[in-house]
This record gives structure tokens, sequence and C-alpha cells, in this order.
């Protein structure tokens, strides 16, 4: 499944290179057209994306793989 999604994207993004040749300054600008917006707001979003996407990984990354980290006291339990 994960590298169906890479594989997607990076098809995706080698197959629109002219969305990538302009920096918010230049999309910006009078003549950018409804293009220039899209630009605009894509690179103003793609933190958030990036966020979104990254966030539940690390939270997964960060529980214990045996339970809930604490011992039948609730107090947290020693690792090594």
């Amino acid at each position: 499944m994960n590298r169906v999604v890479v594989t997607s994207v990076f098809l995706l993004a080698m197959l629109t290179p002219a969305l990538a040749v302009a920096c918010p300054q230049c999309a910006g600008q009078g003549d950018g057209g409804v293009l220039g917006a899209v630009i605009l707001g894509t690179m103003i979003l793609s933190p958030f994306i990036v966020a979104i996407l990254v966030f539940p990984i690390f939270r997964k990354l960060a529980t214990p793989l045996n339970g809930s980290g604490l011992d039948e006291r609730g107090q947290q339990e020693e690792i090594g």
C-alpha cells in the first residue's frame, strides 16, 4: 500500500511539472490567473498536508509495543 501511494505521488509530480515552476511571490502576480492561485494555495497548504500525514505515523511509533506502558499500579514501566 505504501509503495502504491509513493509511486502514484511520484508519477503525478512527474506528469505535472508546470505546477511546480512558481514560487509564492511569482504565483501571486496578476498574470498568474486561476492556475497561479491554485499553485499559491497548494504551497500554503502543503505543510498542513504533510503534518496530517506524518503525525499519525509518529503517534503510532510513540505508543509502547506491549500495552499502555503502565504497570498494574498505574506507574510508568521502566525500560531496560
